[in-house]
């Protein structure tokens, strides 16, 4: 990877380095993760926007895929349930300290 430099205020590169000090990472590893968070959220926000734009009809059409999607991914699945169940609750004991994590992002 070719590196860089960016040219930011002191107190800026400051911040950055303490979370990346906090973090026990790199400043660019940083960067990277809120630029990424960023571009997430106003993709989101962008996707919203669209979905709150919709017609009742083109809702209901929208809806009626989204339920037909959800038949055909579950289809054949019951028989395992309650293994699915089972193995849910082993990640979730392996990963207790890691998942919040994830999920809170």
């Amino acid at each position: 990877m070719t590196m860089t430099t960016i040219r930011v205020g002191r107190s800026l590169r400051d911040q950055i380095n303490e979370i990346a000090t906090e973090r026990g990472t790199t400043a660019g590893a940083v960067i990277n993760t809120l630029l990424k968070e960023q571009l997430e959220r106003e993709l989101t926000a962008d996707l919203k926007r669209k979905m709150d734009s919709m017609s009742t009809q083109e809702q209901a059409d929208d809806n009626a895929e989204v339920a037909q999607w959800d038949s055909l991914t579950s289809n054949g699945l019951k028989e395992y349930e309650g293994e699915w169940d089972e193995e849910w609750q082993r990640v979730l004991a392996q990963n207790a300290t890691t998942l919040p994590n994830i999920v809170n992002k």
